[in-house]
C-alpha cells in the first residue's frame, strides 16, 4: 500500500511540474518560486518563513491578522474576564477539516495541548502565557482558557502557526512512536487540516504542492492547486518572472527593483515586512554608558540615504521600536534624526571632542557588509572610529547574548504581531534584547507590564508612544529601518492582497 502511495505521489508531482518551465501555466494553477529554509510542515514544530507561509495555507487558527490587526477566524466571537486571565472562545459552527471531521472545543483543545506539550519550537509562546491543564471545553463549540498572567495580546499568540487547529482523529491515526504524528504531517498530511488548501506533496529541496481544499469551510480559492518551487537564486527567480515560467517571485532583492518596475508585464509589490534592524549600543561599556554619547551616535547616523540606497527605497523610516502596521508604531516621533554637527556637539559635551575607537560587529553577509560600511562611515564623520568585526551568524550570537559586543547590528522579527512582541524585547530589563545591552529602566518595565494588561486598543497605544519615545530619547537604540519584502507577480494574476504575516494567501487571487 505504501509503494501504491509513493507512486501516486510521484506521479502527480510529475504531471504538475510538466508545464513548468514551458511558460503554459494552467489558469487554475498558481506557480511561485520561493528560496526554500523550510524544516518542518507540522504547525507545533516550525519555525521557519517557507514552512509557516506553507502552514497558514493548510490550517487555520481561531485568529487571523487581518490589515494589522487582529480578527476572529475559526474563533466566531471571544469574551475576557475583569481581570484579563479567563478567555471564553465560540467556535464558528458548521466548520470542518479536509476529511470531513468537525472542527470543535475538542479539537482546538487537542491541538493546543498537543503544541504545548511537543515543546518544540515556537511553542514557548503557547507555554509563556497558559497551562495545558487549563484548557478546557465548554461545550461543543466553547472552551475557557486560563491565563497566567493578564496578556491582552493573547489572540496575537493565537494567531501564530504554533497554534494551527489539527484534526485530533486524523493526526493519532497516524502517530508512530509517541511522536504525536510528527512525522506523517512532515509527509503527506493533506487531511488534517482545514485550510483552503491540502498539502499534497513536500519534495524536499524542490518543491511544495498544495491542493484545494473542497471541504474548506470559507470561500474556496480560484487556484486547484499552487506550486511553490525551490529557487536559491534571486537572479533565476528574475529570470523565470521575465519568461513567464513562474507567477509569483519571492526573496528578489532591492538592486532588481528598476528592471522590475519597468517590466509592463510585472506587478512589483513592495510590502511591509515585520521586522526591525538596528544599532545596538552596550551600556555596559564605555563611553556607551554615557547618555550623551548615546544621543550623539543616533544623531550620526544618515538613515534616509540608507533607505535610498542600499535598499533602494525598499524600506520604512524607523525611530521607535514598534514597526508599521502595528498598533503604536510612528513613522517619526522626531526626537533623533541625521545631524552630524549635533553629534559633534553631543560629542564634546560628554568629553570625548576628538571621538574615541570602539569595535563595531554584525553578521557577515552581503546585507550587512553593506549596511556596516555605510554606519562606520557615519560614525567616522563625527569622529568615532569604529573597527568593523563580521562574524558567522553562531559566534555573533554568541557574544552578544553575553555581553561582549559593544556596538552592534542586528535585526529583530516578530514571532506573533503585536506591539508587546517588539516593545517588551527592545525596553523591557527581561528583554531578550535588552539584556544583551546590560540595559534597564524601572519605569520602562512598569509601563510595558502595564500595556500588557490593557485590553483598550487606544490605551495602550498612548503607553506604546510614551515607551517608544522614552526609548528614543536614552535607550540603547540606533533603529535603522524597517525593511520590505518585495512580491513581483505577472499581470495575469488578479486580486493578490498582500499580507505581512500570510505572505502566500492566494484565496482571492486568481487569472
Amino acid at each position: 500500500m505504501k509503494k501504491i502511495l509513493i507512486l501516486f505521489v510521484m506521479s502527480v508531482f510529475i504531471f504538475n511540474t510538466a508545464f513548468v518551465g514551458a511558460a503554459n501555466i494552467p489558469d487554475d494553477v498558481m506557480v511561485v518560486a520561493d528560496n526554500f529554509d523550510a524544516a518542518s510542515l507540522d504547525p507545533a514544530v516550525a519555525y521557519e518563513f517557507t514552512s509557516c507561509n506553507i502552514i497558514q495555507n493548510v490550517y487555520d487558527n481561531l485568529f487571523v491578522i487581518d490589515e494589522g490587526e487582529v480578527v476572529p477566524h475559526l474563533a466566531e466571537s471571544y469574551q475576557v474576564s475583569e481581570d484579563g486571565l479567563k478567555w471564553t472562545i465560540k467556535l464558528r459552527e458548521g466548520a470542518e477539516f479536509a476529511s470531513g471531521n468537525p472542527i470543535n472545543a475538542e479539537a482546538v483543545q487537542f491541538s493546543l495541548q498537543r503544541s504545548m506539550e511537543m515543546g518544540k519550537g515556537p511553542s514557548w509562546m503557547l507555554n509563556e502565557v497558559m497551562t495545558p491543564d487549563n484548557i478546557n471545553v465548554v461545550d461543543e463549540y466553547t472552551l475557557n482558557i486560563e491565563l497566567k498572567f493578564p496578556a491582552s495580546y493573547f489572540a496575537s499568540v493565537l494567531s501564530n502557526t504554533c497554534a494551527g487547529i489539527v484534526d485530533p482523529e486524523v493526526v493519532m491515526a497516524n502517530e508512530e512512536d509517541g511522536d504525536w504524528g510528527e512525522g506523517w504531517l512532515n509527509s503527506r498530511s493533506g487531511e488534517a487540516g482545514s485550510g483552503p488548501y491540502k498539502l499534497a506533496a513536500w519534495n524536499r529541496g524542490d518543491s511544495i504542492i498544495l491542493e484545494r481544499n473542497e471541504n474548506y469551510w470559507g470561500e474556496k480559492p480560484n487556484f486547484r492547486q499552487v506550486i511553490i518551487k525551490n529557487v536559491s537564486e534571486s537572479v533565476t527567480q528574475k529570470m523565470m518572472l521575465e519568461n513567464g515560467d513562474i507567477d509569483m517571485a519571492y526573496k528578489l532583492t532591492p538592486d532588481q527593483l528598476s528592471d522590475l518596475e519597468d517590466n509592463e508585464d510585472l506587478n512589483v509589490i513592495k510590502g511591509v515586512d515585520l521586522r526591525a534592524y538596528y544599532l545596538g549600543m552596550n551600556v555596559s561599556k564605555e563611553p556607551l554608558n554615557n547618555l550623551k554619547v548615546r544621543q550623539a551616535i543616533r544623531h550620526a547616523v544618515d538613515y534616509n540615504a540608507m533607505i535610498e540606497h542600499l535598499v533602494r527605497g525598499a524600506g520604512n523610516e524607523l525611530e521607535g521600536a514598534i514597526v508599521k502596521p502595528l498598533l503604536g508604531y510612528q513613522e517619526s516621533m522626531g526626537v533623533y534624526e541625521y545631524n552630524p554637527e549635533k553629534a559633534k556637539q553631543l560629542l564634546a559635551e560628554a568629553g570625548y571632542p576628538d571621538g574615541f575607537d570602539i569595535e563595531l560587529t554584525g553578521i557577515s553577509s552581503t546585507m550587512w557588509k553593506q549596511v556596516i560600511s555605510s554606519v562606520q562611515n557615519d560614525l567616522s564623520a563625527v569622529g568615532i572610529n569604529a573597527e568593523v568585526r563580521q562574524l558567522n551568524a553562531a559566534a555573533f550570537y554568541e557574544l552578544f547574548r553575553n555581553q561582549q559586543l559593544e556596538l552592534m547590528l542586528s535585526g529583530w522579527g516578530s514571532d506573533y504581531p503585536d506591539p508587546h512582541n517588539f516593545i517588551h524585547p527592545f525596553g523591557h530589563s527581561e528583554g531578550s534584547l535588552t539584556k544583551r545591552v546590560a540595559y534597564s529602566n524601572n519605569e520602562i518595565d512598569d509601563l510595558i507590564e502595564d500595556a500588557a494588561e490593557i485590553n483598550d486598543p487606544e490605551k495602550r497605544k498612548e503607553l506604546y508612544h510614551k515607551i517608544d519615545r522614552m526609548l528614543a530619547e536614552e535607550g540603547p537604540w540606533a533603529m535603522l529601518y524597517q525593511p520590505q519584502n518585495i512580491v513581483v507577480l505577472r499581470n495575469e494574476v488578479k486580486g493578490y492582497e498582500y499580507n505581512p504575516v500570510r505572505i502566500f494567501d492566494f484565496t482571492s487571487a486568481y487569472k
